[in-house]
């Protein structure tokens, strides 16, 4: 049975340059998305950019520039910067495309054709920078004002006959559905915040507005445009359309968004598939904010990190591999430059990639060519799993199974869960217990008295280390590219294995017990 997944991350605003907050969301769509690819899933992977709406106008405007040509700059800096992260993405959305306008009248159709779909007055308080409408609670005092709490900017006051949906009428089913699938958001103290504010009672949202000639035009209204939101949360359906409808029926769906996003994926979009009669998606994955240093990013500081930036200077794996060790995803972080560095210097190349020169010098040196599990050999695998169950005891208690580290439902189990830090975390003590092996098993000491064993004892790190490589695969491709030129597993599968791609053995690739292996002189970083 073929296995499918289908990951979104946002669509940014198309008003700026992408920064690390961007980057942060891909690259965790882009881990997930290789370590899925990995275990054999057939993975369909969308971002893109949202570029209808006022905000996007009034920014094009203050810089003197044609709407289109501006959006076509923003658009293609954003694929550019996403293509030299090497995100591996499928599909890139842009809402200005005409297959997206299609879609979305359709949508719209279907809708207000099942009456959820009215015509109103209102008088309302909206923000350009949120691209929403506020309520007088959701704003916050500054210098005597009431301003948005993101932007601190005050909302206009709108007064407008605009197109209503009838958000109110999906209350219950919205509640049956959020108790039916408990684990449709996490964290869970995020998907809390959302039943919170559902149960306080929902109020029906404008999907259009009045004036506006930059859009979605309504198809019932050739007068109005579609507000943004009903616009942009259809761009995950745009692309499951023409063929790859399969991976929105029959795959695993799962959206990956920032925070302040949250109540309109997790409670519009869900009333507005309803409407238009199409399932939901699995699961919402919340991500939190940076800092940088303890202080907001902001213009004004100076201090907004430009991940092309970063990663022209410190390479791809250091900057991939700090985001997800240092902090879980679903809690807001602070970006030090000091523990970055920290973390390239000493765990990359200090840890890591001494941990693979001292290996593959030793077997080198000893003719360490074949990777066995059977006789003798098998004593100094057992004995190395056996310190590491300790190991494993002594710092975590009883959290997880050490034997099973190299599976695949290992890395299954933690990709279900979204904590990364923890599998880093994981991977960088089997770093740990590899250096740790070789300064008690002594293998150049052993080897002047009994060469067998030390070649056996080699082994069980060779084994050691091909795993961990394997597992971190999904994100250090500078270096484990470089790995496989290293210590090269003779196997087709080692030999043409990419995460760009689905691996269909997966399990000869997770295959610890019995292969042939060369090595060559180097340095991983």
């Amino acid at each position: 049975m073929t296995k499918r997944i289908y990951l979104t991350t946002p669509i940014y605003y198309a008003n700026a340059a992408p920064h690390i907050g961007n980057a942060y969301t891909s690259l965790i769509g882009d881990v997930v998305a290789r370590a899925k690819r990995m275990l054999g899933y057939e993975v369909k992977f969308a971002t893109g950019t949202d570029e209808n709406g006022q905000k996007m106008v009034q920014t094009a405007t203050a810089q003197g520039k044609d709407v289109k040509l501006f959006l076509d700059e923003i658009a293609a800096e954003h694929k550019r910067t996403r293509d030299v992260l090497r995100v591996s993405y499928t599909d890139f959305i842009r809402t200005t495309e005409q297959r997206h306008h299609k879609f979305v009248q359709e949508m719209l159709q279907k809708t207000f054709d099942a009456g959820d779909i009215y015509q109103g007055e209102y008088e309302w308080l909206y923000c350009v920078g949120c691209e929403a409408f506020k309520k007088p609670v959701d704003l916050i005092e500054r210098e005597g004002k009431m301003v948005c709490p993101d932007h601190h900017t005050v909302p206009q006051t709108l007064k407008e006959k605009n197109r209503f949906f009838k958000l109110t009428s999906f209350q219950d089913r919205l509640q049956n559905f959020y108790n039916e699938h408990t684990d449709f958001c996490i964290p869970q103290f995020r998907f809390n915040e959302i039943l919170s504010f559902v149960e306080q009672g929902l109020e029906d949202f404008s999907i259009s507005r009045e004036g506006s000639t930059f859009g979605v035009p309504l198809p019932f209204d050739n007068k109005a445009v579609t507000y943004i939101w009903f616009d942009a949360l259809y761009n995950y359906l745009t692309v499951c359309q023409g063929g790859d409808e399969v991976f929105w029926n029959e795959g695993e769906v799962i959206h990956l968004i920032g925070k302040d996003i949250g109540r309109f994926h997790a409670i519009f979009r869900p009333a507005m598939l309803m409407s238009s009669g199409w399932k939901l998606p699995d699961q919402i994955v919340i991500n939190g904010y940076f800092t940088v240093d303890g202080q907001k990013m902001s213009k004004t500081l100076g201090n907004i990190i430009m991940p092309l930036e970063l990663i022209a200077e410190h390479g791809r794996d250091a900057l991939v591999y700090y985001l997800f060790n240092d902090n879980k995803i679903w809690n807001d972080g602070d970006f030090s430059w000091e523990r970055f560095i920290s973390t390239k210097e000493q765990t990359l190349k200090k840890w890591w990639g001494n941990l693979v020169v001292r290996a593959t010098t030793l077997c080198r040196k000893y003719d360490v060519t074949t990777i066995s599990m059977e006789g003798d050999a098998k004593e100094s695998h057992q004995a190395l799993l056996a310190l590491a169950t300790a190991q494993w005891i002594q710092e975590n208690g009883l959290r997880k199974l050490f034997v099973n580290w190299w599976t695949p439902d290992y890395l299954e189990n933690y990709l279900k869960t979204f904590d990364l830090v923890s599998y880093l975390r994981d991977r960088f003590q089997l770093v740990q217990l590899g250096n740790k092996r070789v300064d008690q098993t002594k293998p150049r000491e052993i080897a002047k008295t009994n060469v067998d064993q030390a070649k056996r004892d080699l082994q069980a790190l060779v084994r050691l280390i091909k795993g961990t490589a394997v597992l971190s695969a999904p994100f250090l491709l500078d270096g484990f590219a470089r790995f496989k030129e290293l210590v090269n597993v003779q196997h087709p599968v080692w030999e043409g294995f990419s995460t760009d791609q689905t691996t269909h053995q997966t399990d000869e690739l997770f295959n610890l017990a019995n292969f042939e292996v060369t090595y060559r002189e180097g340095y991983l970083y």
